[in-house]
């Protein structure tokens, strides 16, 4: 009867809509308290929430008998010493709590802040007690009249669900942030982010940053970007701040793809400065000392390296997704001076290259547009071509296909980059020598798959 939410009926009234079948149930449990109550009294109850599995379905059901406020009052006069947190008896009173109507549950948390104060509870145990209630601004006004301590350590410990009013989810974000509790004051404005000033997601998002958060609530990778986009779309912070937030929330942005950070990927294709940096911040200089690696550079190459190898945004792309061919090369140009300079010149290349082989069309469908072709066909730029040629395969991604099928796929991918490598190869040799060797890395491929899925046929 008090072990799960749902029973089983009867064959007969499990025919009944959901709110017949549940007023049944509630009937069953009060009925079934009552005896027990009769013949028990406290003590009768006390073992019943003791050795039940949902001790809040006791609660919820003593809020709708008769006799329950006075049980609760007994309680308190009897056994109020001896309660703790975290156990059966918390469970049962918050099911009391959040289920009871007023004036009920506000007459009980009086009598027990009352009660506390005169005994002495220490605030840790006054503000627990609270906790158990429906946060609502009757319950934050009864915290209010305890001392400062009592609500520092009730907005330590409260979990707060979602606010319908907006002057209280405003209220319970200013007292999380003030706590240092970030995860629980996102996860209260995750579904209202329209209503939530965009000031209190940002502060959030910084603290989600630097606190660390005990126990707190998970934000799942899709509210995350959600509310950066609330932020960029507000048009209240600079795109450098958005930027700084949206490369340290990055492991939590799709999993490491980030695809939603447009403030950060803007920023890097840009500014070559900062693009210098994350390069530096990844890769030792190819000449003289190296300093020495500590865990925190350690840690910010990692997502340096996770943000450059899921750049997809060109450099000189302008708001209606068009590329601006005199920034795109000013921004190359600058970017390997920069790198070149601070003895990294390789690896700028190399990552320049794979950012390069997310180039679109020209409008006849030869490919890479005719910006990237000049850039890559530059003889002394093997590297870039290099990085070209593994940002291609990698942007690839997954694939899936008959066990056998054999290398269909390869081969149609390889006449593919033939035919763009014969389009240029009167005007940009070195281009064409490269998307030809694509080609021919998937024709050897293709023939690998093609021997394991007749290897496969044959039963091996």
């Amino acid at each position: 009867m008090f072990d799960s939410h749902w029973l089983e009926l009867p064959t007969e009234d499990e025919k009944k809509d959901l709110h017949d079948k549940a007023k049944i149930v509630s009937e069953l449990r009060a009925s079934s308290l009552s005896a027990i109550y009769q013949a028990e009294r406290i003590t009768g109850i006390e073992c019943l929430i003791e050795v039940c599995t949902e001790p809040s379905i006791v609660g919820a059901t003593l809020a709708g008998v008769p006799w329950g406020e006075g049980y609760w009052m007994e309680w308190i006069q009897e056994k109020l010493e001896s309660f703790d947190n975290g156990t059966h008896m918390s469970a049962c009173i918050a099911g009391f709590l959040r289920t009871a109507a007023s004036p009920a549950p506000d007459a009980l948390l009086k009598k027990v802040v009352e009660l506390g104060k005169q005994r002495g509870w220490p605030s840790v145990r006054l503000a627990s007690f609270l906790t158990l209630a429906i946060p609502n601004r009757e319950t934050w006004q009864l915290v209010e009249s305890c001392d400062h301590e009592v609500n520092t350590e009730y907005w330590d410990r409260v979990q707060p669900y979602h606010q319908t009013n907006d002057e209280d989810l405003d209220f319970v974000l200013e007292q999380l942030l003030k706590a240092k509790r970030p995860m629980s004051a996102l996860y209260c404005c995750q579904f209202k982010l329209q209503e939530t000033a965009p000031g209190k997601i940002f502060l959030a998002l910084q603290q989600l940053l630097n606190c660390r958060e005990i126990d707190g609530p998970k934000i799942q990778s899709w509210h995350l970007e959600k509310m950066l986009e609330r932020l960029e779309s507000s048009g209240e912070f600079e795109r450098l701040a958005l930027a700084q937030l949206e490369f340290g929330l990055f492991p939590f942005l799709q999993h490491g793809r980030g695809d939603n950070a447009s403030a950060l990927y803007e920023a890097i294709t840009s500014e070559p400065e900062l693009f210098k940096e994350l390069i530096c911040a990844i890769y030792k200089p190819e000449h003289g000392e190296r300093q020495e690696v500590t865990d925190a550079s350690r840690a910010t190459a990692g997502r340096a390296w996770d943000v450059l190898h899921h750049c997809k945004r060109l450099p000189g792309t302008q708001s209606d997704g068009g590329i601006d061919a005199d920034k795109f090369i000013h921004f190359i140009q600058e970017a390997r001076e920069l790198c070149s300079d601070a003895d990294r010149p390789t690896m700028c290349d190399q990552t320049l290259g794979q950012i390069l082989s997310h180039s679109p069309a020209d409008e006849d469908g030869t490919w890479p547009f005719t910006p990237a072709r000049e850039i890559l066909e530059s003889p002394e730029l093997e590297h870039m071509r290099t990085g070209f040629i593994t940002g291609t395969i990698n942007k690839r991604g997954v694939t899936s296909r008959s066990p056998w099928d054999g290398g269909d796929q390869e081969r149609d991918l390889a006449a593919h980059y033939r035919n763009q490598a014969e389009r240029v190869q009167h005007s940009h040799p070195n281009v064409a020598a490269m998307l030809d060797q694509l080609a021919q890395g998937y024709e050897r491929h293709g023939k690998r798959e093609d021997v394991e899925a007749n290897l496969r046929k044959e039963g091996f």
